[in-house]
């Protein structure tokens, strides 16, 4: 049994269904954490598992459930009134920590997404820009080759071709 300042006694068992085991619908996430604690002894490694709980959300309808998140640990030690071996279980809420790991999961999908579209809307703004560019170049040696005097025409032409380059290499 587990003490702890509750109204009643706790059991391990109790502790460990009280957890939402998302993954598992067959229980045997629980069953397999419940019989690592049950075969704890002196000397072991502390057992540790992050769990999702469902608490009860302030209106008190059955839909009105809160995920909460639990840092659970199962410590083997000596009992220091009786001297039996005993499992320390400790629960810490860890439920702003998790839900700080979503947004940056989140927050780094966001990022990766946006890289993408704007990989995909650079690629589509540089193929028109090199046929530009290749159209302005044509133009400037048929100015040059009929020897026509170019003047304004050209001086457009050489200026929108420099500026397609400087976005071109950005």
């Amino acid at each position: 049994k587990f003490y702890g300042g509750l109204e009643s006694d706790v059991t391990l068992r109790q502790v460990i269904e009280s957890c939402n085991w998302q993954e598992d619908h067959t229980g045997e996430a629980s069953q397999s954490l419940l019989k690592q604690v049950q075969a704890l002894k002196l000397g072991d490694s502390t057992i540790r598992k992050e769990v999702e709980k469902l608490k009860q959300g302030s209106g008190g309808d059955a839909g009105d459930e809160v995920s909460i998140w639990h840092d659970m640990r199962f410590i083997p030690i000596l009992d220091p009134g009786t001297g039996v071996p005993a499992v320390l279980a400790m629960e810490i809420d860890i439920t702003e920590l998790e839900m700080h790991k979503l947004a940056q999961e989140q927050l780094i999908a966001a990022a990766n997404q946006q890289a993408q579209i704007f990989a995909a809307v650079s690629h589509e703004l540089r193929t028109p820009l090199n046929g530009i560019i290749g159209l302005t170049e044509h133009l400037l040696d048929e100015l040059e080759e009929s020897g026509s005097p170019g003047g304004s025409s050209e001086a457009l032409a050489a200026s929108s071709n420099r500026e397609s380059r400087k976005v071109l290499s950005t």
